[in-house]
């Protein structure tokens, strides 16, 4: 029953104990064994508890699967670490219907941004004959907006919530193409717009500090430094397949908090930290501007000069502006409401996660206001090859021509009155007819 111990004298109990109960009761046993407790199966059960197998209340759902760990890899979220039951995809932080409007908003506005980069990266980088410095620099900005854009078409055309949540067990984890690959694109080019953003803000206020000074073409600078810093980070994070999806969000993204400073935040805050520097010393400028007399012909060329780069000053700020944009009660929730699908976990709003959506979207958008509807890129597109061309030329003079003959013989027929059946022949119908299409 017990043995001494390395040490000598002193005894623990290796199998069982015995005791003799009669002294407490004299109807009781004399032998009465109590069996010893495996200390290390012990802790194992309480490290690796035991699976429970519940009946899982809607909209809860039981995963019947046997290989926990491969579930878990998979993007299977278990609501606790014995259970059999998972939380449905998209998760219950909104409602079925709210879901729904916040990917149909994502899908829409990816389109939107789309088109609109897409047409300003054809107008200023293929239709525009004069290309100057400062273009280059917007275009390759505007390129970067367009890849963007990309990245959420893969999501949309994909279908947002099939992307987002490949089965209704689990979310879109690294092996899942279309979630790695739009992610991967959004990280390069989140990186790459925010520094073409940057050398806009110092090009701009350069431009203004130094009226009538030569200004060096930096492009052969500027695009190995942005390439290189746009695709360090994320060929990391795809080294380390730390692109998913998650369990409430509209898009895919990286996975970890500590990933998504180390890989995206702190470099977007330096590219941002640089750019807002040159953002308020253009801010200085356009003040000193403002505030002195325009007497001299310095000052006047200063004014002059601000006044061609409004356009890209309000840009921007704009981009800068854009750039800085519980489960208990949901488990009684779950079990008491007539319809568990309308419960959901307290989280961000639906109202703020359009909001994070619109942010994310919006630029190429913005980009489109801004320098789309302008005069410049009226004069491009009426200079371009595109509306100079004898195709072009031939079927716009047809669409002119029936347009004006419908238009000429809707208004006669409006304005000259029909005459009395009983006075009017065929004959003068006919003739006044084809007076009305001769004229």
């Amino acid at each position: 029953m017990t043995e001494p111990n390395s040490g000598g004298g002193s005894y623990f109990v290796e199998h069982f104990s015995r005791y003799n109960l009669t002294i407490l009761d004299k109807l009781a046993t004399s032998n009465y064994t109590t069996g010893c407790e495996d200390a290390e199966q012990a802790a194992q059960q309480i490290l690796n508890p035991p699976i429970v197998t519940l009946s899982c209340k809607p909209p809860l759902l039981q995963y019947n699967g046997t290989d926990r760990q491969y579930a878990l890899d998979t993007g299977v979220y278990f609501t606790t670490n014995n259970s059999n039951c998972v939380v449905n995809c998209p998760a219950p932080i909104f409602t079925l219907r709210e879901w729904s409007r916040i990917f149909t908003l994502s899908e829409v506005l990816s389109y939107l941004s789309f088109i609109t980069s897409l047409f300003m990266v054809i107008t200023y980088g293929i239709l525009n004959k004069k290309k100057t410095r400062f273009d280059r620099i917007n275009l390759c900005f505007l390129v970067s907006l367009l890849m963007m854009s990309v990245s959420g078409m893969i999501v949309s055309i994909n279908g947002t919530e099939k992307t987002v949540c490949p089965t209704v067990y689990r979310s879109a984890t690294f092996s899942d193409a279309p979630c790695t690959a739009s992610a991967f694109i959004l990280h390069i080019f989140a990186l790459s717009s925010i520094q073409w953003w940057a050398i806009i803000a110092f090009e701009v206020w350069f431009t203004i500090r130094k009226v009538g000074a030569f200004q060096k073409d930096m492009m052969k600078y500027y695009l190995p430094v942005t390439i290189s810093l746009s695709l360090i980070f994320p060929i990391i994070a795809l080294a380390r397949k730390r692109y998913h999806a998650g369990i409430g969000n509209v898009f895919c993204w990286l996975d970890s908090s500590a990933y998504q400073t180390a890989l995206f935040f702190v470099p977007m805050g330096l590219f941002l930290l640089i750019g807002a520097v040159f953002m308020i010393l253009l801010m200085y400028e356009i003040y000193k501007i403002v505030s002195a007399t325009s007497t001299s012909k310095g000052k006047n060329a200063s004014i002059e000069i601000l006044k061609m780069e409004i356009r890209p000053i309000v840009g921007i700020v704009l981009y800068f502006s854009l750039f800085i944009s519980t489960v208990p009660l949901w488990f009684e929730c779950a079990l008491r409401a007539a319809d568990p699908y309308e419960c959901t976990v307290k989280g961000p709003t639906a109202a703020g996660i359009g909001y994070f959506i619109f942010c994310v979207r919006i630029c190429a958008i913005y980009a489109f206001l801004l320098s789309g509807l302008s005069k410049r890129t009226f004069e491009i597109w009426r200079s371009s090859f595109l509306l100079n061309n004898k195709l072009f030329k031939l079927i716009s003079t047809k669409v002119l021509s029936m347009a004006s003959t419908t238009f000429n013989g809707s208004s006669k027929n409006d304005t000259i009155p029909s005459a009395p059946s009983h006075i009017v022949d065929s004959r003068n119908s006919i003739d006044t007819y084809s007076a009305v299409v001769e004229l």
